[in-house]
C-alpha cells in the first residue's frame, strides 16, 4: 500500500512495446493477417469530489498511473473491440505486462477500424455490445449482473488515438469521442481515453493525535459489503464525435446484502496521525445508500511488542443525504481509529480502539 495525496483521482499509463510482427494467424478468420504487437497508454477521468467547492472535471483526464489512490494493476485489463461499421471484425484483451505497458497480440488487416473497449476484462462473460446506426457512430455496451460493489473501477473507452503524435494529454483530450484507428498507417501505440461507470468511494484512515504516543495500530485487511443491493446491470451508451460521448444508465438486477469486497488485503500497513492510508472501492450509481466497513489491525505496544493481533472492528458507512453518487462522482470517507479514553492506560479501549467515521 502507498500514501497518497487525499482527494486527486482518477487513471492510467503505460508505454510502447514494438512495431508488427510478421507473424500471420492461422485462426478461420484472423488467417493471414499481420499480427500486430499493440500496446495501449491510458488516461482515465478525474472523478469529481462531492464538496461544495468540487469543480466537475476540472482536470478532464490523467495518466492511469495518477490515480489516487487506485486500484490494483491485476483489475487493470482492458477487453477491446476492433469495428468496422456493421460488426466487431476482431476482439482481446489487453493485460498489465508488469512493465507500465497493456499489451496483445491482435491480427489486424490494414485500414480503418473502430476500437471499443470495456475494463476489467475479467468481467467479459457479463458484456455484450451493439452498434448504433453502424460502428462508426457509436456503441452500446451493456453489462448484466455486475458486482453493485466492487474493488476494481469499471471503465470504457470514450477516445481513442494512434501514432506517436498524440502523446500529450493535451492532445489526447481532445479525442474525445474519436474511436477510429487506421492500423496500417497509425503504427502499434494507441492512446486511450479510459471514463468511469461507477461512483467511488474513497477511505483514508488514519490514527488519533497522541494515541501514537502510546500504541502502534497496523492495518493488515480492509473490506467492505454492500447492504441492499448485490448486482446491477449497466448499459453506456457511446456516442462518436461528441465532446461528451458517454451516457450510463444502471438498474438492479439482485437485490439483498452483497459479498464482502476485500479493499485490501496484505502486509501491515501503520497508521500515522499526520498521513492517511487511502483506498478505493466502486459502487453503482444508486445502487447501495449504506455498506459495512469492516477493520482488521494489529496493536503493539510503546516497545513494539505485539499485544493484540487480529482485531477487528465494524463500522456502518452511509451515503449523506443530498450526496447523489453518480459516474465520475467521489464520496471521501474519513476514518479515524479513535479510543474513548486515551490518558486511562488501564482501559481496554487503549488496547481495543474504535473507529469513528467523518464523511
Amino acid at each position: 500500500m502507498q500514501h497518497i495525496a487525499p482527494l486527486l483521482l482518477s487513471t492510467l499509463l503505460v508505454v510502447l512495446l514494438t512495431a508488427c510482427s510478421s507473424d500471420s494467424t492461422d485462426d478461420g478468420k484472423g488467417k493471414g493477417r499481420t499480427v500486430r504487437n499493440l500496446s495501449l497508454m491510458l488516461y482515465a477521468g478525474t472523478y469529481d469530489d462531492i464538496t461544495p467547492s468540487a469543480s466537475h472535471r476540472a482536470q478532464p483526464f490523467v495518466s492511469f498511473d495518477a490515480l489516487s489512490p487506485r486500484m490494483s494493476d491485476a483489475a487493470a485489463s482492458i477487453h477491446c473491440f476492433m469495428t468496422h461499421a456493421t460488426g466487431v471484425d476482431f476482439q482481446g484483451d489487453f493485460s498489465y505486462t508488469g512493465s507500465s505497458s497493456w499489451f496483445s497480440k491482435i491480427p489486424l488487416d490494414d485500414g480503418t477500424y473502430q476500437v471499443y473497449g470495456f475494463m476489467p476484462a475479467s468481467e467479459l462473460s457479463k458484456v455484450t455490445i451493439d452498434k448504433q446506426t453502424k460502428y462508426e457512430t457509436g456503441a452500446v455496451i451493456t453489462a448484466t449482473g455486475l458486482p453493485a460493489l466492487t474493488a476494481s473501477d469499471p471503465c470504457v473507452i470514450v477516445g481513442v488515438g494512434a501514432g506517436d503524435g498524440h502523446t500529450s494529454l493535451a492532445d489526447m483530450t481532445s479525442k474525445l469521442g474519436s474511436f477510429s484507428y487506421n492500423a496500417g498507417t497509425e503504427g502499434d501505440h494507441l492512446y486511450v481515453l479510459l471514463d468511469h461507470l461507477y461512483a467511488a468511494l474513497h477511505l483514508r484512515l488514519n490514527i488519533a493525535e497522541g494515541y501514537s504516543e502510546l500504541r502502534t495500530i497496523k492495518l493488515t485487511r480492509l473490506s467492505l459489503t454492500a447492504k441492499s443491493v448485490k448486482s446491477v446491470n449497466v448499459t453506456a451508451t457511446l456516442t462518436a464525435g461528441s465532446a461528451n460521448p458517454l451516457a450510463v444508465t444502471t438498474t438492479s438486477n439482485t437485490s439483498g446484502t452483497g459479498d464482502e469486497v476485500v479493499i485490501y488485503d496484505g502486509d501491515e500497513q501503520q497508521l500515522s496521525p499526520s498521513s492517511a492510508l487511502d483506498f478505493l472501492a466502486c459502487v453503482a450509481p444508486g445502487a447501495n445508500q449504506s455498506f459495512v466497513l469492516k477493520t482488521t489491525y494489529n496493536v503493539y505496544d510503546r516497545n513494539g511488542n505485539l499485544i493484540r493481533k487480529d482485531r477487528t472492528t465494524e463500522n456502518t458507512l452511509t451515503i449523506p443525504d443530498g450526496s447523489k453518487l453518480t459516474s465520475g462522482k467521489k464520496l471521501i470517507f474519513r476514518l479515524t481509529v479513535n479510543p474513548t479514553y486515551i490518558y486511562v492506560l488501564s482501559d481496554p479501549d487503549l488496547d481495543d480502539p474504535k473507529v469513528t467515521v467523518v464523511n
